[in-house]
């Protein structure tokens, strides 16, 4: 699937090619001359997140939608009712492996750190407030191409810099004047050193089923 003309996900196929999040799809072709190049659909997508927001109310009352890109769900005051976090997960996993879909999911203190992981693929992983800096700087920032406003990780891999760890080794001007204030303030967020406020998803008031 391509966004802004980078790779944003992979089949198994794309990725046993050697084809990652970030590339060009030229690159991903020149690998793998039989991909199939897929552009992104917002609509369909958002009516997709819509209705498994609805479907995760069953199991927590506070859900954010991140267009385009996945679910948030703060299961901290649920986890009693469902018999601890490994249990609330695999019920959760399991229902929506049940409606067709294969999800990958992360879970951290910061809502933005949650997402990224997820989306970089650290599918399983949990930290916490003291393994968060360390796990977070490891993850690669063309897979997080679609989370970065503007060319930020195109201009940071220009210097040589392929990760959030090597980015936030950077001193805060230098990298400012590198991405921009909206890409520093987004890293800033993930690793909860600004506020990370997300909009809560407002449940229908009938449901039709």
């Amino acid at each position: 699937m391509v966004e802004r003309n980078r790779i944003i996900a992979c089949d198994g196929a794309a990725d046993a090619a050697g084809i990652q999040p970030g590339m060009r799809p030229s690159l991903a072709r020149s690998l793998l001359p039989t991909v199939h190049v897929l552009p992104r659909e917002p609509l369909r997508e958002t009516a997709l997140l819509e209705a498994l927001a609805c479907w995760a109310g069953t199991y927590t009352p506070r859900i954010c939608i991140v267009p385009q890109r996945g679910l948030l769900l703060e299961i901290g005051a649920c986890l009693s009712l469902f018999g601890g976090y490994a249990a609330l997960c695999t019920k959760i996993l399991e229902g929506i492996r049940a409606q067709g879909y294969q999800p990958c999911h992360a879970a951290a203190p910061i809502a933005q750190a949650a997402l990224w992981l997820a989306l970089a693929g650290e599918d399983g992983v949990r930290v916490n407030r003291k393994t968060l800096p360390t796990t977070l700087d490891q993850l690669h920032l063309g897979a997080l191409v679609s989370e970065l406003p503007g060319d930020c990780v195109t201009r940071l891999a220009s210097f040589g810099i392929h990760t959030l760890g090597a980015a936030r080794a950077l001193p805060s001007a230098a990298l400012t004047r590198r991405i921009g204030v909206a890409a520093t303030q987004q890293i800033a967020k993930a690793y909860g050193e600004m506020p990370d406020a997300q909009p809560e998803f407002v449940f229908p008031e009938q449901f039709c089923f």
